[in-house]
């Protein structure tokens, strides 16, 4: 068995997520959030995290504040700081991305969206139910979706 790098952690966003396109046309969409500790007196840890291609629909019902659970791999960036020193960053390459704010919380403006992977594929397979159920899901841009 192989040793896996997988990161599973909820938490919420510091600032809006930023957008951009790399040098070959694909999108890249980063933010970071805070998780909380166990007790009480715990500060908060920041972690970044990064989405790629199409998985970058989710960004904008991502706001600062929104609670979001996220599943990825870890990737350990090495750089080095003005002073000249040598800083190491770690984040999480998200293949999972789910919001977690109730509809109308105030952090989000929608109820529990999911977006997995490179392809954000719109198969209707999966409950009514996840998004409020009797409405129609037209407008939802994305719903959970099984990776080959």
């Amino acid at each position: 068995m192989s040793d896996m790098s997988n990161w599973s952690g909820t938490g919420r966003l510091g600032k809006d997520p930023e957008v951009r396109k790399l040098p070959n046309g694909d999108d890249v969409c980063n933010f970071r959030i805070a998780v909380n500790g166990f007790r009480k007196d715990d500060l908060a840890t920041w972690i970044g995290v990064s989405l790629f291609g199409k998985s970058c629909a989710v960004a904008r019902y991502l706001h600062r504040g929104s609670r979001i659970a996220v599943t990825g791999r870890l990737s350990v960036r090495e750089y080095e700081r003005r002073d000249g020193t040598k800083g190491t960053d770690v984040e999480v390459r998200a293949n999972d991305v789910t919001l977690l704010d109730a509809k109308g919380s105030g952090g989000g403006d929608t109820g529990t969206h999911r977006q997995r992977g490179e392809d954000a594929g719109f198969a209707d397979d999966g409950p009514q139910e996840e998004f409020g159920g009797g409405g129609s899901t037209d407008d939802i841009p994305f719903r959970h979706w099984d990776m080959p």
